[in-house]
């Protein structure tokens, strides 16, 4: 046996065992590797992305955006006049009629950016009809139209409407601005959106590839690639839809991403990129235009002389043989001037989310604009809805105004009454006088601030609003619904002394309507918006006493200690008490409830003492402990008085009464028709301004829109000007000019 055999064996064996060690350790860093590869900056983190989508999908649903269009006859009025209007709500992730807010606020600024009008407007279904009858004392000069949502005060001052609007009064001259557009108070930090304050850069470039692709170029410095590898991730999105999303993996320090044409929507796309750990570390804006052809032409029949009728046809067809309610439509036909109003379609495409346009973008379709100017533009913006640090930060702020959708808030402050300083963690009671009693409460906040809810009504209601605690001297403070924030505008002030040769005919003819007593509006209007009859809070009373059931008492003591077992008024040294026992407990309950006067509570029991009972016409009385939301009664006594309305009773100085209107009445719209011959001769003069408005364009059995109107005898160019949006929301812009010149 050779000796060295076995060695040789026993070698052998050694270095299998080896490989075999070595092969273990190899897959066990391996496995450790991929284990912890997220750990990794050169690896993907499939899971991070989705987190990014996630928390944006979180934000645009907690913070949903609504932007608000208004739609008027004209651009330019003469002090006297009425304006027209038709606010439309949408909300702007959908680009439907907005579900959330059912008020819009209306505010006209004059040129010193003080408020000369302000209405509340109710809308249905997205849209509502507006007016504003002008003061014949206004100055010359340009004004501001400003509209809101209570919703978007919450992210003043750039989520609101605006427009301006030129008013001429022969009377007082005045400036107008020049070479300036209002601002909505664009953001500190508005250039371009490249975030230069981060040590790791990437940058980030798009181009238009063949078609109606993209392009989109990722650069990085060499920190970049050091601190977090080459992997980078992309969100676009449009309106608060993620449109594409991916991961990049840069190829040294550059990497391309295609995306290809009709994966983006129409409008302003925000592309954003964010290094390995999530944080959004570049933005660039881009637009994408709709590629949907022009304007919809429409037929005109008739005119245009003095005194016709012109049928509209060929306007919109919703497509239901049953006449289907289509009231998301508007139509002015005023004379031509400096037309640079922006159609729905056009102004949905910023909206307020990137500021007030330039003129020079606004007064064009935007699908016209050349890519070279608007990416200029772009560049000076940024979103004031979609915050992406908010966005990650997953810290979202809740909202001081609430959608008022149901109900119409109002806003107030528990105030001091000696030193106005504000009164924190205090009730607030709201009533109406009424024969049916209801109760709201509220509680200040650390700085004193309260809100309390009204029922959606196109009619006034009386309310009284009082604190709970009465003997400390604390006052009720009410805050203005309408917005505090004051447009800025730019430009400069130009006066002027004489009227424009077309603005001083648009003046005779206001002038000849006012001297023969011709209305432009009609009182038709009716309240759409039904109040809701009102039910007991407390609900069906443990007892009731109908007075008229009983022979007369001379005082209220006894009307309770004849009437009310167990429930007794009784003055104890300068005051009275009202009392609540059982009589069938040995340990007698004994409580003192809230006392309410035709549904109004009242403090002192010494106001119901000094009644006199052939006033009242019912007592109710809640024996138990009643909880109102967290509020409790311990137990309750309720006086309904013969008239119902708290008149039997003097107002205390610490409560506030009010005779409060949600939304305005808005007339119809009336103008003369010349159907007979009669009519048509008539010597009554017809200088209208405006020929026609409409707030609510309704589509016939046919399902198609025609409407018409009769001509006047002020001969001119007119535009007729349709604006709306259809039942998918989709926005309509129509403007076609109509010739009445002779």
């Amino acid at each position: 046996m050779n000796p060295y055999g076995g060695g040789k064996m026993r070698t052998k064996n050694h270095i299998t065992a080896s490989a075999q060690a070595g092969r273990i350790l190899l897959l066990s860093l391996l496995y450790l590797f991929f284990l912890n590869a997220e750990k990794s900056p050169g690896q993907v983190n499939t899971d991070k992305l989705a987190e990014i989508e996630n928390k944006f999908t979180t934000y645009c649903r907690a913070v949903p955006r609504e932007e608000v269009y208004l739609h008027t006859d004209r651009e330019e009025y003469i002090a006297g006049e009425d304006l027209w209007l038709k606010a439309y709500v949408t909300d702007r992730q959908t680009g439907k009629p907005s579900p959330y807010s059912r008020i819009v606020y209306l505010e006209l600024f004059n040129a010193d950016n003080q408020p000369v009008a302000s209405r509340r407007l109710q809308t249905l279904g997205g849209s509502g009809p507006g007016h504003i009858s002008l003061p014949d004392t206004l100055t010359s000069g340009s004004y501001t139209l400003r509209a809101y949502t209570n919703w978007m005060k919450n992210f003043f001052p750039s989520n609101c409407f605006i427009k301006k609007i030129n008013i001429f009064n022969a009377l007082r001259t005045g400036s107008f601005m020049v070479g300036g557009e209002v601002s909505a108070v664009l953001s500190e930090d508005q250039g371009e959106a490249k975030r230069d304050d981060r040590k790791d850069i990437l940058d980030v470039t798009v181009k238009r590839s063949t078609g109606s692709g993209r392009i989109i170029s990722v650069s990085a410095d060499s920190d970049y690639t050091l601190n977090n590898g080459s992997v980078c991730y992309v969100i676009i999105q449009t309106r608060g839809n993620i449109n594409f999303s991916g991961t990049i993996r840069l190829s040294g320090d550059t990497a391309d991403i295609r995306v290809a044409g009709g994966e983006l929507d129409p409008g302003i796309n925000q592309v954003t990129l964010f290094n390995s750990s999530g944080s959004p570390v570049a933005e660039k804006y881009i637009f994408t235009p709709s590629g949907v052809r022009g304007e919809t032409p429409i037929s005109i029949s008739g005119g245009p002389g003095a005194r016709e009728h012109v049928s509209l046809g060929g306007l919109f067809s919703t497509g239901n043989s049953q006449g289907e309610d289509l009231s998301g439509l508007s139509i002015s036909v005023s004379p031509v001037r400096s037309f640079s109003d922006q159609g729905i379609a056009d102004y949905m495409v910023f909206g307020s989310e990137f500021g007030i346009l330039p003129r020079q973008l606004m007064s064009r379709p935007k699908d016209e604009i050349p890519e070279s100017e608007m990416d200029d533009f772009l560049k000076s913006v940024r979103s004031s809805w979609i915050n992406w640090d908010q966005i990650m930060s997953g810290e979202i702020p809740p909202p001081v105004f609430d959608f008022e959708k149901e109900n119409h808030f109002i806003y107030g402050k528990i105030v001091s009454s000696g030193s106005g300083t504000p009164v924190p963690d205090h009730y607030v009671f709201m009533s109406k006088p009424g024969k049916t009693p209801s109760f709201q409460y509220a509680r200040s906040d650390s700085s004193g601030f309260f809100s309390l809810n009204l029922p959606m009504s196109g009619g006034v209601q009386d309310i009284i609003i009082q604190p709970e605690q009465t003997g400390q001297d604390n006052r009720i403070s009410l805050i203005s619904a309408f917005s505090d924030f004051i447009p800025a505008e730019g430009g400069r002030k130009v006066t002027v002394d004489s009227l424009p040769e077309q603005i001083r005919e648009w003046s005779t003819n206001f002038q000849v309507r006012k001297i023969y007593g011709i209305a432009s509006t009609s009182d038709s209007a009716s309240d759409e918006i039904m109040i809701k009859p009102l039910l007991r809070f407390y609900g069906k009373p443990d007892a009731s006493v109908n007075m008229d059931d009983f022979i007369k008492l001379p005082v209220m003591q006894e009307v309770f200690f004849e009437l009310l077992p167990g429930v007794m008024l009784r003055e104890r040294k300068s005051s009275f008490e009202v009392t609540i026992y059982d009589l069938a407990e040995t340990n007698m309950d004994i409580r003192q409830p809230g006392i309410l006067i035709d549904g109004v509570i009242v403090s002192d029991a010494s106001v119901l003492a000094g009644l006199d009972p052939d006033v009242v016409e019912r007592i109710e009385v809640v024996k138990e402990p009643y909880m109102v939301g967290s509020y409790i009664f311990y137990g309750i006594v309720s006086i309904i008085t013969r008239k119902g309305d708290f008149s039997s009773v003097n107002l205390p100085d610490y409560a506030v009464r009010l005779l409060y209107g949600i939304t305005s009445r808005v007339p119809s719209f009336i103008a003369p028709e010349y159907s007979s011959r009669e009519l048509k001769e008539s010597s009554i003069p017809d200088f209208r301004n405006t020929l026609y408005w409409n707030p609510s364009l309704k589509p016939g059995d046919d399902g198609q829109i025609r409407t018409g109107f009769w001509t006047s005898d002020y001969p001119s160019d007119y535009i007729i000007n349709i604006q709306g949006t259809d039942k998918e929301g989709r926005p309509l812009s129509i403007r076609q000019p109509f010739g009445q010149e002779n």
